[in-house]
């Protein structure tokens, strides 16, 4: 199996945190920029590793402040098989396509295959869970439209 990662500086004194969960020691308001943090990464199916032992004064990118920061890897696996990943996405775009007018035409009419493999790629590559997340995307732009219909009948 093929891995890549993101990178990123983070504050030494984070590091039992974000690798064994230890969370002893932060403060309440640390606590919440790591949870955060680690709900906006791009993929949920990583393991973060520390790259060596040594820091170096940077902006850290959980807090937003300046720290001796260490360098952490988030990787996670590739799907070698384009073969599968382009299955993936006709699956998606068929969907869409037979629900177009319950909202899924956003998918037809705005997703890029590139979108696509993204989204499936934040979901571990597992298309049930692509499936859900979309329908959440969908849910929320659904329930905007209704609130700004519903306010524009209520300004006659």
């Amino acid at each position: 199996m093929e891995f890549d990662y993101y990178q990123y500086s983070i504050s030494e004194h984070l590091a039992s945190a974000i690798i064994n969960g230890d969370e002893s020691g932060l403060s309440p308001e640390e606590i919440s920029n790591l949870k955060a943090f680690m709900d906006e990464l791009p993929v949920k199916n990583g393991h973060f590793d520390v790259m060596g032992d040594e820091s170096n004064f940077a902006r850290c990118e959980v807090s937003g402040l300046h720290a001796d920061c260490l360098s952490f890897r988030l990787y996670f696996p590739l799907v070698s098989d384009w073969a599968d990943q382009e299955k993936k996405i006709k699956a998606i775009k068929e969907y869409a396509t037979v629900f177009y007018n319950e909202g899924w035409d956003v998918i037809v009419e705005c997703w890029t295959d590139a979108d696509l493999l993204a989204e499936l790629s934040i979901n571990g590559m597992d298309l049930a869970k692509t499936f859900k997340s979309l329908q959440a995307l969908i849910d929320v732009r659904a329930d905007m439209m209704a609130e700004h219909q519903a306010e524009a009948k209520s300004s006659y």
